[in-house]
């Protein structure tokens, strides 16, 4: 990773993202890239001002974390794509992000802005509500089959080499309803056999990182599965690898997905293949 880029606008919550992607610099002796994005809806002197009052503070924040070095862009435009021109014209390696303020009636018209650049963005991207104290120490994985899946374990051994790693792969059991003997435990036990032995020959093919634990089976529908998860294992960030088939993004974010990003517990790192 050479290239980490940062969008702020100067309020608390990009800080949070500012001080995550300054320690992520520093671990991997990257170069930090810091945006911001005026409106371009304001007028033309205004515009001009902010610019200028926006570099002034993005470079005395970068003072402040001991980053003189880091490339500083304001630019004018709507902020997707003017954040994932930027991202291009840089060369970033991966998008740090801030979560943004919620607008209930705008959300549900358009969606955040962070979440759209969720789906804009071919990068891995690294969401930070909270403010940040320290390397990450537990890190949460759901894992399926696809490439996605198996990108987003690298990546999230790559930024959190040093934290403890839990896997599960969550398998809807059919409702007793469905049909008979759906439910019985012994047909269960035989399915997250498979799975296990599914998963196993996955696992040993892609070669994932050794640091990393084989994932744990669990036979329940994946919000299930994650909400148990997240409970026991009470991580500070949740890997997800996004792909447009069925998992845990599909091509336009479902709910379960704009719950994980929404509830802003912990970190969300989201790759996509």
């Amino acid at each position: 990773m050479k290239k980490i880029l940062v969008c702020s606008d100067l309020s608390d919550r990009s800080h949070h993202a500012l001080v995550r992607a300054s320690q992520l610099v520093r671990n991997h002796t990257a170069s930090l890239t810091i945006c911001s994005i005026v409106d371009d809806d304001l007028p033309t002197k205004m515009v001009e001002t902010l610019k200028r009052e926006v570099a002034e503070g993005l470079t005395q924040t970068c003072k402040s974390l001991g980053h003189d070095d880091a490339e500083i862009i304001v630019e004018v435009g709507e902020p997707v794509a003017a954040i994932m021109g930027v991202a291009a014209r840089v060369d970033a390696d991966m998008l740090v992000l801030g979560t943004h303020r919620h607008r209930p009636l705008w959300d549900l018209i358009s969606g955040t802005t962070m979440e759209r650049l969720v789906h804009a963005s071919r990068l891995p991207v690294l969401l930070v509500p909270n403010p940040v104290r320290e390397a990450y120490s537990r890190v949460l994985a759901g894992v399926d089959f696809s490439p996605a899946s198996e990108a987003c374990l690298r990546w999230a051994n790559l930024i959190a080499a040093s934290a403890k790693f839990t896997t599960f792969h969550a398998v809807s059991v059919p409702s007793p309803g469905w049909f008979r003997g759906a439910s019985d435990p012994g047909d269960i036990r035989a399915l997250t056999h498979d799975v296990e032995n599914q998963l196993e020959t996955w696992w040993q093919d892609r070669g994932i990182p050794e640091e990393i634990d084989r994932p744990v089976v669990i036979p329940k529908p994946l919000p299930e599965a994650f909400r148990e998860m997240r409970y026991e294992v009470k991580p500070d960030l949740v890997a997800i690898g996004a792909h447009g088939r069925s998992g845990f993004i599909q091509s336009s974010l479902g709910s379960f997905t704009e719950a994980i990003i929404r509830w802003q517990f912990c970190d969300v790192l989201v790759v996509r293949d």
